[in-house]
């Protein structure tokens, strides 16, 4: 599998001013492949999201590097990073008062120039994406008449029409109720397959993230960053020992193998 993104050293956090850093996790060594889900677990506070923010070009590491295809992250232009990576993150868009159509359309920035304007090519993808998620119907309801679900599915919409290699997402299933998580991670591995696209989610959803992930990344303050297949950490134990789980009474990750 070809690797598309490649953390070296990475170590990430925040800048606090006057030379000051918040290290929220560091050596991190990993690669994301085309063509495979990775799930991103942790409890709250871990640095999940500032994670997926650092990859995502949101805030720079606080040293090591992101190469994407071979190209560190912070040396490509604004544009080409749009070209490259496609975003969902876990807060509730505010574009309640324009049509689904026209905010997957926002996913064809990068290729339509400071203009905008759409033309055949760009109709035609936005028209596959919609198609892709199955919210064609949708197209010209405002994006406040959605509900929940339908709403993420526009989000990942407007993602795969940026004709981006690359797609993150934070908490993709945070406001779903439970039959949307499922339609959703399923939209998302079918897509990663189908579409060969290198997808990485957080999510503390793990039932899920057992049954569709090829692989875990696994965060937590006082281990080292680890990461592998789901069988591979859950039958050997890791994974519940990585979140404190195995004193648990009679809770296992276990359970969720199939």
């Amino acid at each position: 599998m070809k690797a598309i993104i490649q953390l070296r050293s990475l170590s990430i956090g925040y800048s606090l001013g006057y030379g000051k850093q918040k290290l929220v996790a560091e050596a991190i060594n990993q690669n994301l492949h085309e063509g495979e889900i990775t799930c991103l677990l942790g409890r709250n506070g871990a640095g999940k999201s500032t994670l997926i923010r650092t990859i995502s070009g949101f805030q720079p590491p606080l040293s090591g590097e992101i190469l994407i295809n071979g190209k560190n992250l912070y040396k490509l232009s604004e544009n080409e990073r749009a070209q490259s990576v496609g975003v969902v993150l876990t807060d509730r868009t505010n574009a309640g008062g324009i049509t689904v159509f026209d905010l997957i359309a926002l996913g064809r920035h990068p290729h339509t120039g400071f203009f905008g304007g759409l033309k055949e090519k760009d109709k035609a993808e936005i028209q596959a994406s919609m198609e892709k998620v199955g919210i064609v119907e949708k197209s010209d309801a405002y994006v406040s008449e959605l509900s929940d679900g339908e709403r993420q599915k526009a989000m990942i919409a407007k993602a795969l029409a940026q004709e981006c290699p690359i797609i993150l997402l934070d908490e993709p299933t945070a406001f779903l109720d439970i039959n949307s998580r499922i339609e959703t991670m399923e939209l998302l591995r079918n897509l990663t397959k189908k579409e060969k696209k290198c997808v990485l989610l957080s999510t503390h959803d793990v039932e899920s993230a057992v049954r569709m992930a090829d692989n875990f990344w696994l965060m937590a303050k006082k281990y080292p960053f680890t990461s592998g297949s789901p069988e591979e950490l859950i039958s050997s134990g890791v994974f519940d020992d990585f979140f404190d789980l195995s004193t648990s009474s009679d809770w296992s990750a276990k359970k969720y193998l199939i």
